[in-house]
């Protein structure tokens, strides 16, 4: 069920809980002490939230995770991490994230409220999380080298950018107890110039895209002993990129 978010809903939840025996009849001697409460109730809420409002009114989030999974569908470490959001043209910062990287949806919580939200994905152009900036790319139908709509981690950014769709899976088995689970984390690497985006691999994919360093960027990865094995494919398409930028 998607919900919105409102100032009014919030503050009735706090002005009930604290009223004692809120169920009961009000009497109208006991009206005007309901609408003191309303008032310092919504300047409690007001003051928590800030200038970040409009954060607040996308659909509710359900968390899907269950007992027997191991791991979590978010980016990093599972918790909410302070970070910055750029939302309905505004920047939003100390903002606690999460990044769930299956939906491919960023999560909040407001202040004083049990109940999580997820952004509006067409409100959003980028956010920062964990030192790790995810811009929202949108996929372009006429262009020839395009990839699809989603949020991509900026690993390098220049005259060659590359970027990383990060994204997690569940895998489920039975087991000796029941049903067990897991999350496989997986990355795949673009590098976008002249404003197209083309998947890379391994050294020879990127010096056949950036051919006119081609015999700087082989001699730069033999002298380095870059490897582009899986273990370590990130942290050589990252420096590879980044040498090339700076020539």
């Amino acid at each position: 069920m998607k919900i919105r978010f409102t100032l009014l809903a919030a503050v009735g939840v706090v002005v009930l809980s604290s009223l004692p025996a809120f169920s009961q009849q009000i009497s109208p001697a006991d009206s005007g002490a309901v609408a003191t409460a309303v008032e310092a109730a919504t300047l409690r809420y007001a003051k928590a939230i800030g200038d970040n409002s409009l954060l607040y009114t996308g659909p509710e989030y359900l968390d899907y995770n269950k007992p027997y999974m191991k791991g979590n569908q978010y980016f990093g470490t599972g918790k909410q991490q302070i970070g910055t959001v750029y939302y309905h043209g505004t920047a939003y910062t100390k903002v606690p994230l999460l990044y769930d990287m299956k939906l491919d949806q960023v999560v909040i919580q407001p202040p004083t409220n049990p109940l999580q939200f997820r952004l509006v994905d067409d409100n959003v152009q980028y956010f920062i999380i964990d030192g790790h900036t995810f811009t929202r790319l949108i996929q372009r139908d006429s262009a020839r080298y395009s990839i699809p709509t989603g949020y991509y981690d900026l690993l390098v950014d220049g005259n060659a950018k590359v970027l990383a769709k990060r994204t997690k899976k569940i895998l489920t088995r039975r087991g000796l107890y029941g049903l067990e689970g897991s999350y496989l984390e997986e990355a795949k690497f673009y590098l976008q110039k002249n404003n197209e985006f083309h998947p890379v691999t391994s050294r020879q994919s990127i010096v056949r895209l950036l051919s006119d360093k081609k015999t700087a960027l082989d001699s730069y990865a033999r002298q380095h002993k870059l490897k582009f094995k899986k273990s370590s494919q990130e942290a050589a398409i990252i420096e590879l990129v980044n040498y090339y930028n700076s020539l």
